[in-house]
């Protein structure tokens, strides 16, 4: 039951981060509206870009959010909420472009204003990450290079779009509005590091050797790990782990491994255990 109130507690905060940046507008003097199909699409541009900030979170394995669901789920809503928020994000320009055909001629990166053009390569920087994501297979990337490319359009994509929406400042008007908005940014690049600098230094603190690949039925392999200058980690039946391969932590190969050994006994050697499936991610 502990659990289940955990798991409604996270979902009803994603929902109020998602929705934050329209509560954000209504902070402040009142702004002429400029039409209901320009104003829709301006609220669905800054929904999508929230949801796209959040993946950040959803795909940093932090426990808090993993933990009432497991991490399949947790991955599989970050799939089907990315493509909810491209959908908002394509709707943004299509419903400018209804409302207002003369915007048509800001397409022409040449005549356009530089933030114009850096919402437009933000859009199709995050189609490149939904294609090469639902088609990696049929356009013959292996799962790090994807993943490579992935993590860094992804900022690349979330950071233009801020930079487009800052140009724009029809909704940023004031102090108040742009603290907020910073506040927003600075959340979503302390997530950025913390997966990508400080969680990696923190594993590289406490490394295990490889004792033995043990060959097991059914194209399986064990792996006997022996902490290495440390007290070894706890963990629960049904847990797994990610390991990442080579002496740097900052590696982007990394395969997961179910736990084989007691749990009762953390403190000796863990046996992980792995399909041949998962040692070659396709």
């Amino acid at each position: 039951m502990r659990y289940l109130y955990y798991g409604l507690f996270v979902m009803g905060a994603y929902l109020i981060l998602a929705m934050f940046p329209l509560f954000v507008l209504l902070v402040g003097p009142e702004i002429p509206g400029r039409g209901f199909w320009r104003e829709l699409s301006v609220g669905l541009g800054f929904a999508g870009l929230a949801m796209m900030g959040l993946q950040f979170f959803l795909t940093g394995r932090f426990q808090g959010i993993t933990s009432p669901y497991g991490i399949d789920v947790v991955y599989h809503f970050h799939r089907a909420i990315s493509l909810l928020a491209f959908i908002f994000l394509l709707l943004h320009p299509l419903m400018l472009l209804f409302s207002a055909p003369d915007t048509l001629g800001l397409l022409n990166p040449v005549v356009a204003p530089g933030w114009i053009t850096a919402g437009s390569i933000a859009f199709f920087a995050f189609a490149l990450i939904v294609i090469s994501s639902l088609y990696r297979l049929q356009l013959g990337l292996s799962y790090e290079r994807w993943r490579m490319i992935h993590g860094y359009v992804a900022v690349a994509a979330v950071t233009l779009s801020l930079g487009h929406m800052i140009g724009v400042n029809y909704y940023l008007q004031g102090d108040v509005k742009r603290g907020l908005w910073i506040a927003i940014t600075i959340t979503w690049v302390m997530a950025l590091l913390y997966i990508r600098l400080v969680k990696p230094l923190l594993m590289h603190r406490r490394p295990y050797t490889i004792e033995a690949v043990i060959p097991e039925r059914c194209s399986s392999w064990t792996l006997r790990l022996r902490p290495d200058g440390h007290a070894g980690m706890a963990f629960k039946p049904g847990q797994f782990v990610w390991l990442t391969i080579g002496k740097s932590p900052f590696s982007i190969r990394e395969h997961p491994f179910s736990f084989s050994s007691s749990a009762m006994h953390p403190e000796g050697r863990p046996m992980c255990h792995a399909g041949l499936s998962r040692l070659r991610p396709r």
